[in-house]
C-alpha cells in the first residue's frame, strides 16, 4: 500500500496546506500528526475559502477520512466549533473525523485562587 507524506521543514506558512490539498484528493486518509488550534491553514476551492485549525483539509473531499493524530494538542471546544463551521457550509463530517487516543487534550480552566 503506497503512502504519501507531507512534512514541513520549518514553522509558519511554507505551503504545506496547498500540497496536502493537491495530493490529498487522491488519498483515503489525511492525517494531521502534530500541532494545535493556534496553527492554521487556508485552502481555496473554486471561489470558496476554507480556514482550518485542527481538522485536516481532506475533509473537503467526501471520500476522505480525517485523523487527528497523537502529536496533536486538541482543545475540545475549538474542535467542536470548527466541525460545526465546516458542517454549516454543507460539508458532510459524519463518521469522517477521528481523534487518536494518543492526542493531547487542553481544557479551559482557571488558575490561582478561590472564588
Amino acid at each position: 500500500m503506497p503512502v504519501s507524506l507531507v512534512i514541513g521543514g520549518q514553522w509558519g506558512d511554507e505551503g504545506k496546506a496547498k500540497i496536502v490539498d493537491t495530493i490529498g484528493r487522491r488519498a483515503d486518509y489525511v492525517v494531521r500528526f502534530q500541532g494545535g488550534a493556534n496553527a492554521g491553514h487556508t485552502v481555496i476551492v473554486g471561489t470558496e475559502k476554507f480556514k482550518f485549525h485542527l481538522v485536516p483539509s481532506g475533509i473537503l473531499y467526501p471520500h476522505i477520512t480525517c485523523i487527528l493524530g497523537g502529536g496533536m494538542v486538541i482543545d475540545p471546544l475549538s474542535l467542536i466549533g470548527e466541525i460545526d463551521e465546516i458542517a454549516a457550509r454543507g460539508i458532510d463530517v459524519d463518521g469522517r473525523i477521528f481523534v487518536s487516543g494518543q492526542a493531547h487534550v487542553v481544557l479551559p480552566h482557571r488558575s490561582g485562587g478561590t472564588e
